[in-house]
């Protein structure tokens, strides 16, 4: 009940400006659902806020069906944006390096290979086992190692994620989202939340 009283709050405090980030998966599906619920119990106009899937040209073809069925038989009100087409996956690769594990682990060995970063060696290190969110394990030293020489960067997801997201808010105007975030998910996801001027007074409500 207080998750569908948050998503009709955001709906009038926005004045219609707002969407869900819609990645297909079962979390964002869920606030669908709760979404369809606000329109038999409260206010919310049906079909009224955009549930947004970005393709980002590599998803996997079972989730671009799913949101295509979501939209033919579920939820009217789907819309598909994409990613710059002259920065695809493979330009990202070539030009700013390759995602390894994780975006969080990607960004420390970005540091750490390009400016010798000890926070960051750290981070991936971690002897004192408190950063599971960045720390490697020990089979995967070697991508620490002076002469690994294969470039790490987090960037594909500025590149095919964010900007796509960050384009369509600002071509629509929109005050503010709603993503799909278990608690079980850990403060990494929420700290990004927290990050973004839109999200950020609905999140801490």
């Amino acid at each position: 009940m207080k998750a569908m009283e948050r998503i009709e709050a955001l709906y009038h405090d926005t004045g219609g400006k707002c969407y869900v980030s819609f990645s297909g998966g079962k979390d964002s599906t869920v606030i669908l659902a709760l979404i369809k619920m606000c329109e038999q119990i409260y206010t919310l106009p049906p079909d009224s806020m955009p549930a947004v899937f970005c393709n980002t040209g590599i998803e996997l073809g079972a989730t671009v069906n799913f949101v295509r069925w979501v939209k033919d038989n579920y939820y009217s009100n789907v819309q598909i944006i994409r990613p710059d087409p002259k920065k695809p996956f493979d330009w990202i690769i070539k030009n700013c390096g390759k995602p390894i594990k994780s975006k969080m682990k990607s960004e420390m060995l970005h540091r750490w290979h390009a400016t010798k970063n000890e926070k960051s060696l750290k981070c991936l290190v971690d002897a004192d086992n408190k950063l599971n969110k960045t720390k490697i394990a020990n089979k995967d030293l070697h991508l620490i190692h002076p002469d690994f020489d294969i470039t790490v960067s987090q960037k594909c997801c500025m590149y095919l994620k964010k900007k796509p997201f960050e384009k369509y808010n600002k071509d629509t105007g929109i005050k503010g989202f709603i993503t799909g975030l278990r608690s079980g998910e850990g403060q990494d996801s929420y700290r990004q939340m927290e990050e973004s001027k839109m999200a950020a007074a609905y999140a801490r409500r």
